[in-house]
């Protein structure tokens, strides 16, 4: 999507660097939360006949696989790609499933 609006890389890098501390201070890591809205949704879905749920995340976002993992996924496949890794600089995706 950058690189459709005339991004350079130099533009991408700069933008990250801006945004960062936001995303850092708007998200905070380890506190459990993140357990507790998937715990959340996945008790939610309980009644509706689903029987496995899936998530993606970023291969190298080590944290939010972690706490996935907690909550019972576990990784099931990977995707990775050049454009991906081309654009925000990550190799691809990961995809967890668990069952229900």
């Amino acid at each position: 999507m950058q690189r459709d609006l005339g991004w350079t890389e130099a533009d991408a890098a700069a933008s990250h660097q801006r945004v960062a501390p936001i995303w850092k201070a708007c998200m905070p890591r380890r506190r459990g939360l993140i357990g507790a809205l998937l715990d959340a949704v996945l008790e939610a879905t309980s009644g509706r006949g689903c029987r496995l749920a899936q998530i993606t995340t970023y291969i190298e976002n080590d944290a939010a696989r972690s706490a996935y993992e907690k909550s019972g996924f576990r990784i099931l496949d990977e995707k990775r790609c050049s454009e991906v890794q081309e654009i925000l600089g990550v190799p691809g995706f990961v995809r967890l499933t668990r069952k229900l």
